[in-house]
């Protein structure tokens, strides 16, 4: 069994004024019901001042510390004023700004359910408001007010109040002037970092919000450190979640990113020239370089912070003159407090899953689909992970992650594939098949195969030998059979071959060790067909040709990705199909709704809609005609590329005529006989690519006008008549 040396806690973004967090350990000293909430009064400066008819008097809440301030005034609207600092060694070129503790996004003000507000509209309590800084360092401030109609159109405006901090500073030089008292530089690190793991938590605590199931099932996904592994996902979330502000007041609330960031500015602010970068295998330490020296720092907070319920609050702030006093080791042994309220576990587990249960499930060795988390902030795909049983069950170290019933595995019996080849795929060190990957792209990394494995069962008695008198040891062989176990080999670059370094794991407890097998052969008790050799040179690779199935998504999986009852076969699963898209019919295809399986992806297609059709050429008439010819015209289509025009022979229609533009609504034919009658008929396409779509015809039956009489003029007359006579013509049927 092989576990992987992890320290670091569950991933989680640095927190700022709001507390929701997961925490890793325990802490649990005694604290005093009394917490106070405001600055020591040595450590006060009161400065009061009135602006637009409102008096004004700000206070650090936990000096020397610049994050936090109690403002009282009479000023109904804390969004109408801040106060800059102008001057600041935290801020270059650029003032620093104390403002209300106000979300922007929903436009309110952060609340927290261990404060009693007089207005919980504006956030107003003890005739103040709650205020937030992180740059300035005291000194000198100036009353700014508001002026503008809405958020987007906002002007500062200074006014002539100034007032005056104390000197104040960031969590950061605190750390360095408390701790960093040493002569040299890493002596410095190596006593900020001993004295800010001391003093740091993972996580505060916070109102636990309403539990809700938010999908059908658990399921399981990869971590987005390399140093991590896997998580149980819960279906359920809670809404509503409320922060106190014992947690969002204390200054040490650090993760396992958060601590090394820290760390990282403690290195360039005791020296400026320190290189800082993160660890490539632990992304919980970065190294720090000082004058060709590196050494690495990080770690996480303490703590267990947790949601509790509002019963359990312990402490409710109050501000101002009488106000009860914030301190450091105060605040910290409330919230050591709150980590230790009994909690109920309210999460349904009758459906959940287990590392057990996934062991059982995988057996020798399986491919599962699962979440692939590719970002601490939420990234996820579908990805598939090889896993396999390495042990007897019964070892599985876990944390919990989250009051949602998530779990982390940190290492045990669920044998797991990760930087290595396995079934003709790359898996990297995300534990997380990656499509596409060569050999040559790994050539180091390690290969885990299935080997057949003897299990072989023994007796030995040591009898004693009268002739030599010495014991002889003889050996019983009571049982011998195969398993299928996975080997895994890695690189030797001193040898350039690949070893199974692990080779006594693939033997049973109760069984004959790989040296024990070795020792029978030598003595003649086991065939030497029993012998495994666990070494595979660069030739024995290229025959496996390990990066054969590269390009091909496994076909089986069972599947943890929270589409499906966890552990399902994709083999044996029942389609779930969900409406994907509507497709809209064209004028080529006919319209559908496209479904999709939510567990494997096969997509079916109902609901079909036929296909549209060009309408038909309307308006289609004779503007004019002669006895050869016949202007023909129709109405525009605007949804049609041309027309053609066709013209019957008399035994079959023949296309005189092809136009290419929509716009060409009229058509002169010539060429016709006198006194005819001829039929067209015309239709309307459209081009989609090489091919085209035609409307349906629209008919016109034309006669031409017979020839023109000629000889018409008079043959005679009398006094009474007058006998007329003209050219027979031979297209007219009468005259």
């Amino acid at each position: 069994m092989r576990l992987r040396k992890i320290t670091s806690g569950i991933m989680a973004a640095i927190m700022a004024f709001s507390v929701v967090g997961t925490p890793v350990g325990d802490i649990i000293p005694e604290v005093s019901k009394k917490v106070s909430a405001s600055a020591a009064p040595e450590e006060t400066a009161l400065a009061k001042a009135s602006a637009a008819g409102y008096s004004y008097t700000i206070t650090p809440l936990l000096a020397p510390f610049n994050e936090y301030f109690f403002v009282k005034t009479d000023n109904p609207d804390p969004t109408s004023f801040r106060f800059v600092d102008k001057t600041s060694a935290y801020i270059e070129d650029q003032p620093s700004f104390i403002s209300a503790a106000w979300d922007s996004w929903d436009d309110k003000p952060y609340l927290y359910q261990d404060i009693k507000y007089q207005n919980r509209n504006t956030g107003m309590v003890d005739g103040g408001y709650i205020f937030c800084g992180l740059d300035t360092d005291g000194g000198e401030i100036v009353l700014q007010t508001k002026s503008g109609s809405d958020s987007y159109n906002v002007t500062w405006n200074d006014t002539k109040i100034k007032l005056k901090l104390p000197a104040l500073k960031d969590n950061v030089d605190y750390l360095i002037d408390t701790y960093a008292t040493k002569s040299s530089f890493f002596d410095n690190m190596d006593a900020v970092q001993e004295g800010f793991s001391s003093i740091c938590l993972y996580s505060g605590s916070y109102i636990k919000g309403n539990l809700k199931r938010a999908t059908d099932y658990w399921g399981m996904s990869t971590s987005p450190h390399k140093d991590q592994l896997f998580y149980i996902q819960s279906p359920y979330t809670r809404d509503d979640a409320m922060s106190l502000f014992a947690s969002a007041i204390y200054p040490y609330r650090y993760d396992s990113l958060g601590f090394p960031s820290v760390m990282s500015r403690v290195a360039k602010r005791l020296d400026s020239s320190a290189q800082i970068s993160w660890d490539d295998d632990f992304h919980y330490m970065v190294n720090v370089t000082y004058k060709g020296d590196t050494r690495s720092y990080g770690g996480q907070g303490n703590g267990k912070g947790q949601g509790i319920s509002e019963d359990k609050i312990k402490q409710y702030y109050t501000f101002g003159n009488g106000g009860t006093k914030i301190t450091l080791e105060g605040t910290k042994k409330l919230l050591d407090e709150y980590s230790q309220v009994e909690m109920k576990d309210d999460i349904p587990r009758a459906d959940s899953i287990t590392w057990k249960s996934i062991y059982n499930t995988v057996g020798n060795g399986s491919w599962v689909r699962l979440i692939a988390t590719t970002s601490i902030f939420g990234g996820t795909h579908t990805g598939c992970s090889y896993l396999y049983r390495n042990g007897d069950g019964s070892n599985f170290y876990t944390g919990s992650a989250g009051d949602n019933g998530a779990e982390i595995y940190w290492g045990g019996d669920l044998g797991y594939a990760s930087d290595v080849w396995v079934d003709g795929r790359y898996v990297d060190a995300w534990e997380c098949f990656v499509p596409g990957e060569k050999f040559e792209d790994h050539p180091h990394s390690d290969i885990l195969l299935k080997m057949s494995v003897p299990q072989i069962k023994y007796e030995y008695e040591n009898i004693y030998n009268e002739e030599t008198g010495l014991y002889d040891t003889v050996f019983t062989i009571i049982s011998v059979s195969e398993e299928q176990k996975n080997a895994r080999f890695s690189y030797q670059s001193d040898e350039n071959l690949w070893r199974c370094i692990y080779v006594d794991e693939l033997y049973d407890d109760d069984c004959a060790s790989y040296y024990d097998i070795e020792y029978l052969v030598r003595e003649g008790v086991l065939d030497k067909k029993y012998l495994r050799d666990y070494v595979l040179t660069p030739d024995d690779v290229a025959k496996l040709k390990v990066d054969r199935n590269t390009n091909k998504i496994p076909d089986d999986y069972y599947i943890y990705d929270q589409t499906a009852k966890p552990g399902t076969s994709l083999k044996n699963h029942t389609h779930n199909y969900v409406t994907d898209s509507v497709v809209k019919p064209t004028y080529t295809a006919q319209g559908y709704t496209l479904q999709k399986c939510k567990i494997c992806g096969s997509e079916k297609k109902i609901n079909y809609t036929a296909k549209l059709t060009l309408a038909k050429v309307s308006g289609f008439k004779v503007k004019s005609k002669t006895n050869v010819s016949a202007n023909l015209q129709w109405n525009k289509n605007i949804s049609a590329d041309g027309y053609v025009l066709d013209k019957y022979d008399g035994s079959k229609w023949v296309t005189i005529k092809t136009f290419t533009s929509n716009t060409n609504t009229s058509f002169n034919v010539t060429g016709l006989k006198a006194s005819k009658t001829f039929k067209f008929r015309l239709r309307a396409y459209k081009n989609f690519g090489s091919a085209k779509e035609y409307s349906a015809f629209t008919y016109l039956n034309v006669n031409t006008r017979p020839y023109t009489t000629t000889g018409f003029k008079m043959k005679s007359a009398t006094k009474n008549t007058i006998t007329l006579q003209w050219n027979k013509n031979i297209s007219a049927s009468g005259y």
